[in-house]
């Protein structure tokens, strides 16, 4: 707007070991703020600024998978169109992953508010509802598919999310799985039992003939959960009716 040109609001999710950050039906109902630390401005504006508490409010929990679950939008006005880039990085994983358990974890992304040619609008980046958790049976290979939309249409990619800043201590940590970057596809044999951080990076690309360099970046983190349970991997699990079809989109009101 013309009051706050570059006025830009942030949504988020994250998870958390329920017997750090407690939750329950009560937290839920009562709309009380949980979990710690801060969103940072790391390029755009004044280094290290603090630009909102990434505290937020429970919406899901296990008690017998020790975890809770939050979210929360903000917003913050930048001094000019960018590109700027915001990160949350603190400490630490839950011990018991196969690679970087106990490590720290970093997720941000970037953007930019100058106004495209071919829309004639800013940039919105894309977004994900891939689940927190998958869970694999071992010794069965899997096509993993990580639901990505975009609501300016354009082509979005993910990639291997890389380097300290965008993934800490979980770099990598999917030992021996490929991608496919669109649609999003993880090819993944699941030898390991235990638990497997994943760390994705969301890029939204305009149509030919506009520039090919990524509009927005997005981080996706989760964890990926392989258990012997002694079944066939020809006989997968399957969802029954009235299940709704993968990729089914569904609007819900307000309130």
């Amino acid at each position: 707007n013309t009051t706050h040109p570059y006025k830009v609001l942030f949504t988020f999710k994250l998870g958390w070991r329920r017997s750090s950050d407690y939750c329950d039906d009560s937290v839920i109902t009562s709309r009380t703020l949980f979990g710690g630390g801060a969103w940072q401005c790391i390029t755009g504006c004044s280094n290290n600024q603090t630009v909102s508490s990434a505290k937020m409010y429970c919406t899901s929990y296990s008690e017998i998978e020790d975890w809770s679950q939050g979210e929360r939008s903000f917003t913050h006005i930048f001094n000019n169109n960018g590109p700027f880039t915001i990160r949350f990085a603190r400490c630490c994983w839950i011990s018991s992953l196969v690679v970087g358990g106990g490590g720290e974890w970093s997720v941000q992304t970037s953007g930019s508010l100058v106004v495209r040619k071919d829309t004639g609008k800013i940039n919105t980046p894309p977004v994900s509802a891939t689940s927190p958790i998958i869970r694999l049976q071992l010794g069965c290979f899997y096509f993993v598919n990580i639901n990505m939309n975009d609501a300016d249409g354009d082509e979005v990619r993910c990639r291997w999310a890389s380097g300290t800043d965008e993934c800490g201590d979980i770099c990598n940590a999917l030992i021996g799985a490929t991608l496919q970057q669109s649609p999003c596809v993880i090819r993944y044999f699941a030898n390991t039992t235990g638990w497997h951080a994943v760390s994705l990076t969301l890029e939204d690309f305009p149509p030919p003939p506009q520039l090919h360099a990524a509009l927005s970046q997005v981080p996706l983190q989760f964890l990926i959960r392989v258990d012997d349970v002694g079944q066939n991997c020809e006989v997968p699990l399957h969802f029954v009716v009235p299940t709704p079809a993968d990729g089914d989109c569904f609007a819900v009101a307000p309130g």
